[in-house]
């Protein structure tokens, strides 16, 4: 506390103030570091979107190239038939176990 006296009245106390001013801008206040937080969290999300976007729009073109890749004929195969049935194998499997 600033204590002054006046030629005229007695002493008087009082608040002293400051040559400058702190923050000239109202830089470091709650109010302003409150702002300044909730600025950086919208920006922080507005980048995630934008980095989920760019993502999902990558999956979507790998998945687009794997199908045009995958998009050939399937190359079919005749099987010779089997020389004996299913039957005869198990009648010699009997036959030969004993």
């Amino acid at each position: 506390m600033d204590m002054k006296r006046t030629k005229k009245s007695a002493l008087k106390l009082r608040r002293k103030k400051s040559k400058t001013d702190p923050t000239p801008s109202g830089g470091n206040t709650p109010r302003t570091r409150t702002a300044i937080a909730k600025e950086a969290v919208a920006k922080a999300a507005r980048e995630a979107l934008e980095a989920v976007a760019k993502a999902s729009a990558a999956a979507e073109a790998v998945a687009a190239a794997e199908r045009e890749v995958l998009d050939v004929a399937p190359i079919e195969v005749e099987h010779a038939p089997p020389s004996t049935t299913a039957a005869t194998r198990r009648n010699l499997y009997w036959i030969y176990k004993l």
